[in-house]
């Protein structure tokens, strides 16, 4: 290709060493694609933390978060997280397993429509989202779009987006450990509050208001095709 690019620095910086060839790192543009439901999915608790994706596995971490919930039972045994997603073959009877072990505190739900997932971040007390390496992932843009702040873990690409104590907080990758202490920090109130944040205001959400990256995916193609050699003659 002439021009490439990736949403993240971390793919980008991958691409370019494993191929040899400069990459452009292009944000993804978040907004609103539907209307949030005025109210989240019937049997949501009270107040809860949310772990979603629309393939809960081993890369987004959903493991790690039923172990952190686990952990959690002891120091707050009134801590709640919500998993939403449909839940890949190689570890879904284990969290079926922890799930039920842990009575009502680990509730799972099938992949739901967009209105309803709007809905369920709306009303976490945070989301936790700690994948072991990602490209940008949607559910972390559009936890942060509505002011919630996130869980999320270093050197996956979250780190590009979540400011440690202001939008979230940022773990050590792969440790339940970390990751439990995050969550008890954030549901006992010690993490930014829900809606106490305008993310495309800040320095590392404003790239990724629409209008911000339309300009800039323009920009470069204009620079890309300017640049681009002629086609040589038949």
């Amino acid at each position: 290709a002439h021009f490439a690019f990736a949403p993240s620095r971390l793919t980008a910086d991958h691409y370019a060493r494993k191929l040899g060839r400069e990459m452009a790192v292009l944000p993804t543009p978040a907004f609103e694609e539907v209307t949030a439901l005025d109210l989240p999915p019937e049997g949501t608790p009270p107040r809860y933390l949310l772990h979603f994706a629309n393939q809960l596995g081993a890369r987004k971490g959903s493991d790690l978060v039923v172990e952190a919930a686990l952990l959690a039972q002891a120091s707050a045994p009134d801590l709640t997280v919500v998993c939403v997603g449909t839940i890949e073959k190689p570890i879904r009877a284990q969290l079926q397993e922890q799930a039920a072990a842990a009575k009502g505190r680990i509730v799972l739900m099938p992949t739901l429509g967009k209105g309803a997932i709007y809905a369920l971040i709306r009303g976490a007390v945070a989301t936790v989202l700690p994948s072991r390496i990602d490209n940008i992932p949607n559910a972390v843009l559009e936890s942060l779009m509505f002011g919630v702040p996130v869980i999320g873990t270093l050197g996956s690409s979250i780190d590009e987006l979540v400011e440690p104590g202001v939008t979230g907080a940022l773990v050590e990758n792969g440790s339940a450990q970390a990751l439990f202490e995050a969550m008890i920090a954030a549901w006992r109130g010690d993490f930014p509050q829900s809606g106490s944040f305008r993310w495309g205001d800040t320095k590392l959400g404003h790239p990724y208001q629409p209008e911000v990256a339309a300009a800039r995916y323009l920009e470069a193609i204009a620079t890309a095709l300017k640049s681009r050699p002629p086609k040589p003659q038949r």
